[in-house]
This record gives C-alpha cells, sequence and structure tokens, in this order.
C-alpha cells in the first residue's frame, strides 16, 4: 500500500473516532432519559411481548425466520442509507448500534409478521394485506415518527419505502414458500 493511501485511511480513521466522540455526547447531552428516549425504550420492548403474545406458536419459527429476513433487509438499508444521507436519526436508542434499530428489527418485522401469520396462505391475500400494512407504515407510521423527531428524511421519499416494504416482504415470502417447499421433497 502506497503512503498516500495509509494516511488517507488513518486520515478516515481519525475522523470515525471524532465522529464517534461527537456522537455519544451528542446522546448522552440530548436523548438518554428525554421523553423520546423512554418512548424509543417502549416502541423497543412493547411489540415484541405483543407479537409473543399473539404468535401462532406452531409456526413460530417461520413467522420469526420471515421477521428475520425484513429486519437484516432493513438493517442493510438503513446502513446505505444513513451511510449515502439519505436520511437521518437524530434520536438514537443506544450508542453504537444501527440507527434505528427500534424501527428497523422491531417495529416494522413485528407489524409484518403479524400479517404474515394471519394472511399468508394465498398470494393474493398476503399480498393486499401487504400493500395496505406498507401503506400505513410508510405514509402514516413513519410521517409520525418524522414529527416525533426520531427520522429525517434528506433525499429519500415516503414513496421509496413504501416500495421496499413491498418488495421486501414479497421476496420474503417468496423465499419461505420456496424452502418450504424445497424441505417437503425431502
Amino acid at each position: 500500500m502506497s503512503l498516500y493511501l495509509l494516511n488517507s485511511y488513518h486520515t478516515i480513521e481519525m475522523k470515525q473516532q471524532e465522529l464517534h466522540q461527537l456522537s455519544l455526547h451528542f446522546w448522552l447531552d440530548h436523548n438518554l432519559w428525554t421523553w423520546k428516549w423512554w418512548l424509543l425504550l417502549v416502541l423497543t420492548v412493547l411489540p415484541l411481548i405483543i407479537w409473543w403474545k399473539v404468535l401462532e406458536k406452531t409456526k413460530g419459527f417461520e413467522i420469526a425466520f420471515y421477521g428475520s429476513m425484513l429486519s437484516l433487509s432493513a438493517l442493510i438499508l438503513d446502513v446505505i442509507g444513513s451511510e449515502w444521507d439519505w436520511w437521518a436519526y437524530p434520536v438514537k436508542l443506544l450508542p453504537g448500534i444501527p440507527p434505528f434499530i427500534t424501527a428497523d428489527s422491531i417495529l416494522v418485522p413485528v407489524v409484518f409478521m403479524i400479517v404474515y401469520q394471519h394472511y399468508s396462505l394465498t398470494w393474493k391475500t398476503f399480498f393486499i394485506s401487504s400493500f395496505i400494512m406498507a401503506m400505513i407504515v410508510a405514509f402514516l407510521c413513519e410521517p409520525i415518527m418524522i414529527w416525533v423527531g426520531y427520522y429525517q428524511l434528506v433525499k429519500w421519499k415516503l414513496v421509496y419505502s413504501f416500495l421496499y416494504y413491498l418488495l421486501a416482504t414479497c421476496i420474503a415470502r417468496y423465499l419461505i414458500v420456496k424452502i418450504k417447499r424445497l424441505s417437503s421433497k425431502e
């Protein structure tokens, strides 16, 4: 590696450490113990409790796998979107974890897992229910998160979120149907 590249990489590392320190201080001074932080904590824990109570336990693994695929795709999209400055998250539950893990790994997957549990018998019912829920999440829930101050759109539009939710849910169901079909042949 050339000396120039080493120096450039070292500069990037130093700036990342500075950014981490600024982010930590911001979190300690402006997030931790505020009403927005407490609400975010409730929005992280309560959906999991509700999901566990309504979960059809005999299909628990399948439903959890579906939710895990949604969570993973949301986390990947979130990292890309945050890195490319498509959006920002002023309020974080904890520093050092993905920016909005509450939505990416809990709220959105739980909502769509409940939809999947009740409406996944046919593609038609699944698609219609996922379409409706994607509309609700993208055009009602996300604007509420923006209004509260959890989420700021920079270059992203809510219609992109709607398309993402619809596409991610359909791909996840398609993969589960494929896997179930392959495993039943064995």
